[in-house]
């Protein structure tokens, strides 16, 4: 039955794999008509008996994916360009690769990224608060782009979407989807006190509004696990700890200075000795990324500066200073590690890398050693390498992918706004 099987499919493979590297959409049709068929139960030539059907629609998805990621991975090859030697010219090229990544939503939000594969994605409310952040500091260097004005519209677009109960919805953004998330509303809640800094009545009230939310949404034990990420407790929401702080220092509301320091307390009680922090992952029994692990201890950087608690910032550096090892040793940090702090994936995540380097930065001002910032430094230039210019596909110009090679696990064949929003953050 195996080589019936084989034999059956083998029309399909060799399409694939003769056409060479100028395949086009065209090339799917065959798969699309096999498929189809085989999904029914019937084969190319006859039918298929009923205890092998549900082997075709798996074997006919792992081909379409063998297929289109190879001609993802062609298709950047082709592409050609360059990667910016010069700084500012990067974060220029960066910073208008996120202008295009809002302009093609029509409604201010940024489009999460830029697919290979699918093209542009859907508006991204959490990255969307963060990314404004991120244009208001950039605004006097390149007042060419409008970047201010670009915040405005963005912070205004999540305003017009929030919930009536404070929350930002999960994930992408649609108007059926109703879900609260924990860390999107604190991401966008970072952005409207960004824009604070000038008063404005109505991003304000919608800053109130997320703040109440988030307080009333924590339980008493300090964690947030209701409309958490999977529903499970995360070490990285240091960053949920860090908005909180921020809304205490320009508003005085004490409830939110203790509900940060209650999840504080809890992420510094899921330190390791080694310097590893727990439940830093997405997913229980996953390896965290580096872009979660840089999450967690950029949070507790910016809360214990706030805070004036040297204790957030040695927990910080304890647990940074063994990916700085790996990066003296090695010169590229992988994607994930383990908690022996072992890598697990022989590829790189871009926007951790770019997150790992703010925060060597910091350390090295917090801390006054020269060392942090050499190596902050040597890992934003081995990240710069990342970025392309002047290629043929408009969606990757200047902007950065999720992972290198482009193949790898996290936002495989994509160009997402993260990462690009991390990189510019990173050349300050």
């Amino acid at each position: 039955m195996i080589q019936k099987e084989n034999d059956m499919l083998r029309p399909i493979v060799w399409r694939i794999s003769s056409a060479g590297p100028k395949l086009n959409f065209s090339g799917l049709l065959p798969i699309k008509t096999a498929s189809n068929r085989l999904a029914s139960g019937v084969g190319l030539s006859g039918s298929v008996p009923a205890a092998s059907r549900h082997r075709f629609p798996k074997m006919i998805h792992q081909i379409r994916k063998k297929f289109d990621n190879t001609r993802a991975g062609w298709a950047y090859a082709r592409a050609g360009g360059e990667s910016p030697t010069d700084r500012r010219k990067a974060v220029r090229a960066a910073l208008v690769w996120l202008c295009k990544s809002q302009d093609v939503t029509n409604c201010a939000g940024f489009s999460r990224a830029y697919s290979l594969l699918d093209g542009w994605g859907p508006p991204y409310p959490e990255t969307t608060g963060y990314i404004s952040q991120t244009f208001l500091n950039f605004e006097e260097r390149f007042p060419e782009l409008s970047l201010a004005e670009r915040a405005g519209h963005a912070l205004e677009w999540l305003a017009s979407i929030q919930f009536d109960s404070g929350a930002i919805c999960s994930l992408m953004y649609h108007p059926s989807n109703l879900h609260p998330s924990v860390f999107n509303t604190a991401m966008v809640l970072h952005g409207w006190l960004s824009w604070l800094e000038t008063p404005d009545e109505r991003i304000a009230r919608a800053a109130e509004s997320a703040a109440n939310w988030l307080i009333a949404e924590q339980e008493e034990t300090g964690l947030w696990v209701r409309n958490s990420y999977k529903r499970i407790p995360h070490s990285y929401y240091t960053m949920v700890d860090w908005a909180l702080l921020r809304y205490f220092n320009l508003t005085a509301d004490e409830k939110a200075k203790l509900a940060a320091k209650g999840h504080l307390q809890w992420a510094l009680a899921n330190q390791l000795p080694n310097g590893w922090i727990m439940h830093c992952a997405f997913e229980t029994g996953e390896d965290p990324l580096t872009h979660n692990l840089s999450y967690a201890t950029q949070g507790l950087v910016e809360c214990g500066k706030i805070l004036g608690d040297d204790r957030l910032l040695c927990a910080a550096r304890k647990a940074t200073v063994p990916m700085l090892e790996y990066f003296k040793k090695n010169l590229c940090l992988p994607g994930k590690f383990s908690e022996s702090w072992a890598a697990t994936v022989n590829w790189e995540c871009v926007p951790g890398n770019s997150q790992t380097a703010i925060v060597w930065k910091e350390l090295a001002k917090y801390y006054n050693e020269p060392e942090w910032l050499e190596w902050g430094e040597k890992l934003v230039q081995n990240t710069l390498k990342y970025q392309k210019t002047e290629t043929s596909i408009d969606g990757i110009n200047g902007g950065l992918p999720g992972s290198w090679p482009i193949s790898g696990a996290y936002d495989a064949y994509s160009f997402t706004n993260h990462a690009a929003k991390f990189f510019a953050d990173s050349l300050v």
